[in-house]
């Protein structure tokens, strides 16, 4: 998915979530809404993000490289840190 089509989505599951339109939802705390909305919904906009990342990753292009790099970099200095811990 593209970052405004996740976006859209994301706007559209919340505006349809069962805890923003159940009777009383107007009288609860934004954290408690937005608590029971995250419950609700957050799997289903997590495994979206998910699939786009691996979209991304699957792809050719920048974006991809820049992934690619970074997951390197950051393998690497975890190894690095970890060869330190046992000389």
């Amino acid at each position: 998915l593209l970052s405004l089509e996740l976006r859209n989505n994301i706007i559209s599951a919340v505006k349809q979530s069962a805890a923003l339109n159940h009777p009383g939802a107007e009288n609860m705390k934004v954290r408690q809404l937005s608590d029971a909305i995250h419950d609700e919904v957050g799997n289903k906009v997590m495994g979206q993000i998910s699939d786009s990342l691996w979209e991304i990753i699957r792809s050719e292009g920048s974006m991809r490289t820049e992934i690619t790099e970074t997951v390197v970099s950051h393998r690497n200095n975890n190894e690095s840190k970890l060869a330190s811990c046992f000389p």
